[in-house]
């Protein structure tokens, strides 16, 4: 009989699967024969959650899958200026600021602003602002179409992220998971020893004095990397287990090769001389690896040392994603102003290319370089056909 290494829950072939190396940064290694559904569920609503909050910020970025095959998360209600955006699953930036937004000056005149993603939306907020004003909806219309209409599009400003670990839900999250990658290669009896109490007592419910002492953040190039970059991706994820003559067993948990934690998982008398390893390409997560053989041996003493704490590994990363982000986001985004001036020009396949698609593209494309709003005034016609919720041109 096998029993979960958290409490005394006899293991079924109903038991929930778990994760090893987290959903979240692609890991795809699951089992059912550690941790029992109970357990399972409680972590992954609460430290595996406080684990994947902080990376959202990056997977939406670099279009990081989950290891079951999601898609990257939504980015939802951030600042830019005055503005609300949200960030799509695909990395498509939308405005977010309420559809209708009424201001009323002092010498009684109101204004009413409108943001909307297309026509025929706006028809439909139309008759709202007629209830506002007390006024028909031909009567509200008929102030638009003499007011103007302006199209405006810009590049959105910086956004910032907090990117990191808060507090120590996270660090219980790879804790466990530590635990369970040893358990599946030495047992789960072995591990619900009284060696590993203090882990499992940490997982469970935190402390600080196990924070302090048995868990290190390293902020080393871990030792072989360029290797593993190689192998698997320069923002690679790996768990590293080792352990010394006397039992003394480490877990070193590395997320996108920007961030690892040392953590003291038993002292002294648990299994000696192991190596156990989980690695993955969260660009790609079938490409993995749950065989050390297939990673750089790194020494126990390595592992064991005590280092500076310094912010270039990360810089570096983070350099990278943002080298990786424009090369896919530029010739994108470029593609969609080519796109939207060929159409805004009546251009079809085979036609040369005006002077006015020329200009237009120009500009459009300096604007978005610059980040400088672009802005065009609709003609009475095509005010009519935005009123009517049909596409302007």
């Amino acid at each position: 009989m096998t029993y979960c290494i958290f409490c005394d829950t006899e293991l079924s072939p109903d038991t929930t699967e778990e994760h090893i190396l987290h959903d979240c940064v692609g890991g795809r290694e699951t089992t059912s024969e550690v941790i029992c559904s109970q357990h399972n569920n409680n972590f992954g609503g609460t430290i595996d959650n406080a684990f994947a909050i902080p990376l959202l910020p990056i997977r939406n970025l670099m279009q990081f899958k989950s290891g079951s095959g999601d898609p990257p998360p939504m980015l939802r209600g951030l600042q830019d200026g005055e503005d609300r955006i949200n960030v799509s699953s695909t990395g498509e930036v939308q405005l977010a600021n309420p559809p209708i937004k009424f201001s009323d000056a002092p010498d009684g005149n109101s204004d009413a602003m409108i943001t909307a993603a297309d026509p025929a939306t706006i028809k439909k907020l139309i008759p709202h602002i007629a209830s506002r004003y007390g006024l028909s909806v031909a009567e509200v219309e008929k102030q638009i179409a003499s007011g103007g209409i302006t199209l405006t599009e810009r590049r959105p400003g910086p956004v910032i992220h907090k990117i990191g670990v808060d507090g120590p839900d996270p660090l219980r999250s790879m804790l466990k998971s530590c635990l369970v990658l040893l358990a599946r290669h030495v047992g789960n009896d072995v591990v619900k020893s009284d060696n590993f109490r203090e882990a499992r007592d940490f997982v469970l419910h935190g402390g600080e004095q196990f924070q302090m002492t048995r868990i290190r953040l390293d902020t080393r190039e871990v030792l072989g990397a360029q290797q593993i970059r190689e192998r698997f991706s320069p923002f690679f994820n790996m768990i590293y287990i080792k352990s010394d003559e006397d039992g003394r067993v480490l877990g070193h948990f590395t997320v996108y090769n920007m961030l690892s934690w040392r953590f003291v998982l038993c002292e002294r008398g648990g299994p000696k001389h192991c190596r156990f390893a989980l690695a993955n390409n969260p660009g790609d997560p079938a490409i993995r690896t749950r065989d050390a053989a297939d990673l750089p041996d790194i020494p126990f003493g390595w592992l064991d040392a005590d280092s500076e704490v310094t912010h270039e590994r990360i810089k570096t990363r983070l350099a990278e994603m943002e080298a990786e982000y424009r090369k896919r986001a530029i010739p994108s985004e470029f593609g969609r102003l080519v796109d939207d001036t060929i159409a805004l020009c009546d251009l079809k396949s085979g036609d040369e290319l005006t002077k006015e698609f020329i200009g237009r593209l120009c500009d459009r494309a300096a604007r978005f370089s610059l980040g400088l709003p672009y802005e065009e005034t609709l003609t009475p016609d095509e005010i009519s056909k935005l009123l009517a919720g049909k596409p302007p041109r």
